[in-house]
């Protein structure tokens, strides 16, 4: 009995600070009840620079947006109550707006395009594609997936995308991808910017990014991390902007960028437990090597988040 007081006394403060962060606290239930299929298992997997990272693998969670209360359970796991004590405390999180919602002109689905159709696009809006598929190019082909995935739309002869980036904080310290190696071509990519994740159909700024943070920093921060955002350094006016150029992904072809910029804290994503460089494994053929910077301290700070605004 005493041990069974525990448990709940511990669940009932997982679940408190986990609403404390911002989110829904989720509803548990027990591992033996009659029809739930749910499972846990905790993993930990040694990360470069020796660091002992842990990610939660939960099988299927039935609800959108898993976190809150298992968040808190990887934030404990990883760096104790006193970290996840530090992140609930501070200032209170930052949502609303244009970034809970999915902006308009983002395709509800993807488009059904194969690689031939892409091509006679290209074709007929004069776009060269004779370098692409050769060093840090892509193939029509991985532009089909692209759009048949919903994360671009081609229009008026350019590819379309919407991208949010995420300024993660550590204090006066901000964390930046300074490059990415493509380990089936062995190409590297200089980054030199802040985590940039394209839009998936139907998915918020805010989504967009808690999905970023997760595919590519999931060494260490693992399946469900506990993003605390906050407002912009820039202020409102920087949210959201648009640019256009040219993507090394892509050359010849131009793009219509989206930009939106989220800030965020991250729980257990700190310098003293990462070293100011590390990398992360993407699992998708993908290295991403991060590097914690000084926060410049600058009137032209919102001018700064443009600074190698065009990903992918």
């Amino acid at each position: 009995m005493h041990r069974m007081g525990t448990f709940l006394r511990l669940g009932l403060l997982l679940a408190c600070a986990g609403s404390a962060t911002g989110f829904l606290a989720p509803s548990f239930a027990n591992p033996g009840v009659k029809g739930l299929t749910t499972s846990a298992a905790l993993l930990r997997q040694p990360i470069a620079g020796g660091v002992a990272g842990a990610s939660m693998q939960w099988g299927r969670i039935g609800r959108r947006g898993a976190g809150t209360a298992l968040d808190a359970v990887s934030v404990v796991v990883r760096s104790g109550f006193s970290q996840l004590l530090q992140l609930v405390s501070r200032q209170p999180p930052y949502g609303g707006g244009m970034l809970d919602v999915r902006p308009e002109g983002l395709p509800a689905h993807g488009m059904d395009m194969d690689e031939a159709e892409v091509l006679c696009y290209l074709q007929r809006h004069g776009v060269d594609t004779s370098e692409w598929g050769t060093g840090l190019a892509r193939t029509p082909r991985d532009l089909a997936k692209e759009i048949r995935r919903g994360e671009s739309v081609l229009a008026d002869g350019k590819r379309v995308i919407y991208v949010v980036k995420v300024g993660i904080r550590d204090g006066d310290w901000d964390l930046y991808e300074s490059r990415q190696h493509i380990l089936k071509n062995g190409s590297i990519k200089e980054r030199n910017r802040c985590l940039s994740e394209k839009f998936g159909p139907r998915e918020t700024p805010l989504e967009a990014a808690r999905r970023g943070i997760r595919e590519e920093l999931n060494d260490v921060v693992g399946d469900y991390p506990v993003v605390s955002f906050r407002e912009p350094r820039g202020g409102k006016g920087d949210l959201t902007f648009v640019a256009e150029g040219y993507s090394s992904s892509f050359p010849g072809l131009k793009t219509r960028y989206h930009f939106f910029k989220v800030d965020c804290e991250v729980g257990g994503l700190r310098r003293d437990v990462t070293g100011t460089n590390f990398v992360t494994d993407e699992g998708k053929g993908r290295l991403h090597e991060w590097e914690w910077r000084r926060t410049p301290r600058s009137a032209n700070q919102g001018a700064a988040t443009r600074e190698g605004a065009v990903a992918r």
